[in-house]
């Protein structure tokens, strides 16, 4: 968690100045990239995510969810397939259950998971293409093509001994792990990691997502979830809720205006409207920008704007501390 050394002097971690003003390289450890193998490898993977990884002819990299089989979260995943290469990139918190789902959905004889070398390295600031416009392998790839009801996918290419997948702003990276430090880029503090992706309301599974959560409440529907394919495991609660029903709460941001001194945001609080809970802070960071912020999920009858009491514990603080509930993202 990010420490102030006051309220005027906010403390800059290392790489954040890069990620808001510049362009910089963060290496997400928290990732595991395999690779896909067979015969049947794209087929069998697409009856086990919620992404139309047969839609589109041709290389793409697509966004997308894992499903438990009553529609569960059980991973976050991006599915790269480029040249007959199928590569699969799944959190690492996630990988227990991860794989016991393939063993029992994934036929050993069609498709295989096999550990790869590469490494996740994210690439993002608002000056990241200026910087590449000398890398024409990076600075001719498409943007990414968002479509109502197939979700997205994302231009990807080789790139050095990898691949690198075009993002509305920024690139991800997989490479191995001696070109992983090699990128002539500001490096990125997990630190510094945290309060951006926080400030820009990206969840983070096992964070913010984790298997007891509904994509819905999530806000990755749109961006990973294609309602056009055909089945995949868990699409039958996917599709009743999305036609037919609603989810219960949304994940949303939460502010502490004013001072920081004194006040937190802390994963696990409570978060209380005329004494009811009605939300959970899942992340919480001090921005430099924007005080203590962070993601959480609200009961969806509590509209952005409304002020709750951030409780800890189970007890209320001395003096009530007051947080704002956000539209995600927080106002860059």
């Amino acid at each position: 968690m990010v420490v102030s050394s006051s309220d005027h002097t906010p403390h800059l971690p290392e790489g954040y100045k890069a990620l808001t003003s510049d362009a910089g390289a963060y290496e997400d450890k928290l990732r595991l990239v395999f690779n896909v193998r067979g015969e049947r490898s794209l087929e069998i993977l697409n009856g086990l995510v919620t992404a139309d990884l047969v839609a589109v002819r041709g290389d793409a990299a697509f966004p997308t969810l894992i499903l438990t089989p009553k529609g569960r979260v059980l991973a976050d995943a991006v599915v790269i397939h480029l040249a007959g290469e199928v590569l699969l990139d799944v959190p690492a918190s996630a990988w227990s259950d991860l794989e016991l789902h393939f063993t029992t959905y994934m036929p050993p004889r069609f498709a295989q998971l096999e550990p790869s070398r590469l490494r996740v390295v994210r690439i993002h600031g608002p000056r990241t293409t200026e910087r590449e416009r000398t890398n024409t392998i990076l600075f001719n790839m498409d943007h990414p093509v968002y479509t109502e009801r197939d979700g997205s996918h994302r231009a990807v290419a080789r790139f050095r001994d990898g691949f690198a997948v075009r993002l509305a702003e920024g690139f991800d990276l997989y490479l191995p792990p001696d070109q992983a430090h090699g990128l002539d880029l500001p490096s990125v503090s997990d630190e510094a990691w945290e309060v951006w992706r926080i400030e820009r309301g990206i969840p983070q599974f096992g964070q913010d997502i984790s298997k007891e959560n509904l994509p819905p409440e999530t806000d990755l529907v749109a961006e990973c979830v294609s309602f056009a394919k055909g089945c995949y495991t868990g699409q039958e609660v996917l599709a009743r809720i999305h036609y037919r029903g609603h989810v219960n709460r949304h994940l949303r941001g939460i502010h502490i205006p004013g001072p920081t001194t004194g006040v937190a945001l802390q994963t696990g609080d409570e978060l209380m409207l005329d004494e009811k809970n009605i939300g959970t802070v899942t992340s919480g960071a001090l921005s430099p920008v924007h005080g203590w912020i962070g993601l959480g999920y609200v009961r969806r009858e509590v509209e952005p704007g409304a002020e709750v009491i951030v409780r800890r514990d189970g007890h209320d603080a001395d003096v009530p501390v007051f947080a704002t509930v956000t539209n995600l993202p927080f106002a860059l």
